[in-house]
């Protein structure tokens, strides 16, 4: 028997998918429908009831039962059938499934081709069970197995849900009490409620946003007649009487340092606000600072890190980096130099950073600015930058002479500079040849050994001359002459 699978079992294993893929479609619109007709049941009963907070507690907890259960009734079976290998009992139920949808001929067709599939998988290849299979399947080619699943009825609970969504979004937008408000007191069934207050609480922040970690002040306004003399802040099982503030019903509290959203109520005779959060907002700080110095070349020495910010003292052309690693923060800022110009950071997503670099000539000054959507601005202490300045080497040198023989000179000095001196060398350059053309020219003859001692007429200068004119050798003249 041939082991390659046949075309009417794939048609039939990709119905087998598609079904159970419907079926869990249909199990999530059913289950959403209920789920929302049983809340929107709920509400009507808190909107005329007004339960109390054990009832709502009741209400609330049903609820979410319910949904599990309708979750679980109508979607557990068709997720598990859809995700699981599919076996040969899946097959054959399918198949009687299927069947229904045949011509009346070919109904038990599709059976049939399993059995035999089945029955040819424990023999030896056999020419008549193969023609047998051959001949049913193409008696089934002219049928598409996914044209006979039913889209149609999850499109009607889908058209449902849409209405009955409808419904609700309208009446909460006409008003928000028939909606909204019940829902909130279900939900937040350990607050208590007060149907029709004598009075109002009326808050006087401006947001109730508390900074992590720092203490926060409420404050609340009593408007109406009869007022009580009393106020108190409920929050998570804990009962605080407010202070009275000297202005007419004013009252406040200040609440320890918080971490986290809290939800919180005002109590006064017996009576309840409307429940109310304390959001958290958080400062923008720098957790990390590295401070990179890379120094010029001439001075040969190698780069410094410091891990905090401090006054510098840098040498002239250093270039100083900026690494910081901040918390809660959406722009970093540098203010450099007197003029407190602002140059953004960059910003490293690969490790949540900020950067900033920067050559100095002159001295400055720094301040680092961080800021996020809360809080525009903070700010680190100014620090210095104090730049050395690269100076020339300073030399002083004297010079003396030998005054006896004026055979020699001496040299003697101080040389220094502010990163020190490698190597010293004295360069001189003696100009006696514009002495030798001058006296040259004039007649005169130099002394062999003395630079400086010239003659004319003389013996030496006749000795000098008839070494360089042997032909025309002279006589010096010296002593009285007679005339």
């Amino acid at each position: 028997m041939a082991t390659q699978e046949n075309p009417v079992v794939s048609q039939l294993k990709s119905y087998h998918r598609l079904f159970y893929r419907n079926e869990v479609i249909n199990g999530l619109l059913f289950s959403a429908l209920w789920i929302t007709c049983l809340g929107s049941i709920f509400i009507l009963i808190e909107y005329f009831a007004w339960l109390s907070s054990p009832l709502r507690g009741i209400l609330f907890y049903f609820f979410l039962s319910a949904s599990c259960v309708l979750f679980v009734a109508n979607c557990f079976v068709p997720i598990v059938n859809w995700t699981k290998k599919v076996s040969h009992a899946d097959l054959e139920w399918m198949a009687k499934k299927l069947g229904k949808f045949f011509d009346k001929v070919h109904q038990d067709e599709l059976i049939n081709i399993l059995q035999l599939q089945r029955e040819g998988s424990h023999k030896v290849n056999s020419p008549l069970l193969e023609a047998a299979i051959t001949q049913k399947v193409r008696q089934l080619s002219g049928y598409k197995f996914v044209d006979f699943i039913d889209y149609t009825g999850h499109r009607k609970i889908l058209y449902g849900l849409i209405l009955l969504s409808a419904v609700l979004v309208f009446f909460d937008f006409l008003n928000p009490q028939y909606i909204r408000k019940p829902t909130l007191r279900i939900v937040n069934y350990t607050f208590q409620y007060t149907k029709a207050l004598p009075f109002q609480f009326l808050i006087l922040n401006k947001k109730l946003e508390a900074v992590a970690g720092e203490p926060f002040t409420i404050q609340l306004k009593l408007i109406g007649k009869n007022l009580p003399s009393d106020v108190y802040f409920t929050s998570q099982g804990s009962r605080l009487k407010m202070d009275r503030e000297p202005e007419k019903n004013v009252f406040s509290l200040s609440l320890p340092p918080i971490t986290s959203p809290q939800m919180f109520q005002f109590e006064a005779v017996e009576y309840f606000s409307d429940p109310q959060t304390i959001q958290i907002i958080y400062r923008p700080g720098i957790e990390k600072t590295t401070v990179s110095i890379e120094f010029p070349a001439y001075i040969h020495r190698p780069a410094e890190k410091l891990s905090q910010l401090l006054p510098l003292q840098i040498p002239e052309g250093s270039k100083v980096h900026w690494d910081i690693s901040t918390n809660n923060v959406k722009k970093a800022s540098i203010i450099l130099g007197q003029k407190r110009t602002k140059i953004d950071f960059k910003k490293n997503l690969l490790v949540s950073a900020y950067e900033f670099s920067a050559q100095f000539f002159e001295n400055s000054t720094y301040q680092i600015w961080v800021s996020n959507e809360h809080f525009e601005s903070q700010k680190t202490s100014d620090f210095r930058i104090d730049v050395i300045k690269d100076e020339y080497p300073k030399i002083e040198a004297q010079v003396i002479e030998d005054t006896l023989y004026y055979r020699f000179l001496i040299f003697k000095g101080v040389a220094n500079d502010d990163y020190g001196l490698n190597h010293v060398a004295l360069k001189y350059q003696i100009r006696r040849d514009i002495l030798l053309n001058i006296m040259t020219q004039a007649g005169f003859r130099r002394h062999p050994g003395e630079w400086w001692h010239f003659s004319l007429g003389d013996q030496m200068w006749t000795w000098q001359h008839n070494l360089e004119n042997p032909s025309q050798t002279l006589i010096a003249k010296y002593g009285r002459i007679n005339t």
